[in-house]
């Protein structure tokens, strides 16, 4: 073989090794380059579920969850009356105490329905530990719905931030966590409520898009559509015979092709 031969076989050589190299590496989809930046392929972190977060396991999401946070005003708690998902989920919330209800309870451990009760604290002070076992069987952290129920907008600022701070350190004593969301009594709140539930604490002013009223043998009263949408809230009273409406309205529910889940897994705190 002549010296040009030989430089010719050398040089088809070295181009035939470096074409095999490099195919090897772009078939791997995991390069270092790529693998070691995760943070490009994260989701937005107003639909990124709390899991990932380092909050107590009571207040994490379950990894199913999907949806969107509500626009933030500094300084003031946000408004909420549905929530932004496109799961097929509702959200049970009992309000006010006062009525411990035993087969209610019974029902809601045995079925594994979570539930967040919203407080008046002076409603369930003479047996704060009914409502307690119930939120440490489906792991939901008990809410704020101010010390004695009044209409809010009709008191000064400091009166209504001592509703909101009262309950929420009462809560905070009786069940070890303290409460980021507050339903308004009557649903009613101005930007007085606003400013004073921030300054408490409390993230969000939860409202109701669907309402189970006494008497209704189980029926809802919808906002939109006479029928659930996802994210709907569930507004109901601890009451007597709850029990009744509440197998009905479970069946309900169900029928529609939805379940409940748990508002704090899609109301996380801020």
């Amino acid at each position: 073989m002549t010296y040009p031969q030989i430089v010719r076989v050398l040089a088809l050589t070295a181009a035939v090794v470096i074409f095999a190299t490099v195919g090897c590496a772009s078939a791997d989809p995991t390069s270092s380059s790529v693998a070691g930046d995760e943070s490009k392929n994260e989701a937005p972190e107003s639909l990124r579920s709390p899991q990932s977060s380092e909050k107590p396991p009571a207040e994490q999401a379950s990894p199913e969850a999907n949806y969107r946070l509500p626009a933030q005003t500094p300084g003031r708690a946000t408004a909420v009356n549905r929530i932004d998902t496109k799961d097929r989920v509702v959200f049970l919330t009992i309000d006010d105490g006062g009525h411990e209800e035993s087969p209610t309870a019974q029902i809601l451990q045995e079925k594994k329905v979570p539930v967040t009760s919203f407080l008046t604290t002076e409603f369930v002070d003479h047996d704060p530990e009914f409502y307690g076992q119930i939120a440490e069987v489906d792991g939901q952290i008990i809410q704020n719905h101010t010390v004695t129920h009044p209409e809010l907008p009709f008191l000064s600022y400091n009166s209504q931030r001592q509703q909101i701070c009262e309950a929420s350190r009462t809560l905070r004593s009786w069940y070890g966590a303290k409460p980021w969301m507050m339903r308004p009594p009557y649903g009613e709140y101005n930007d007085d409520t606003a400013a004073a539930a921030a300054k408490c604490g409390v993230d969000y002013l939860v409202l109701w898009s669907v309402n189970m009223p006494e008497g209704g043998k189980g029926t809802f009263l919808y906002s939109q559509n006479q029928r659930f949408v996802p994210g709907d809230i569930i507004l109901v009273h601890w009451r007597p015979n709850l029990h009744q409406d509440l197998l009905r309205g479970l069946r309900d529910i169900k029928r529609q092709g939805f379940r409940v889940a748990a508002l704090q897994d899609y109301l996380p705190r801020r």
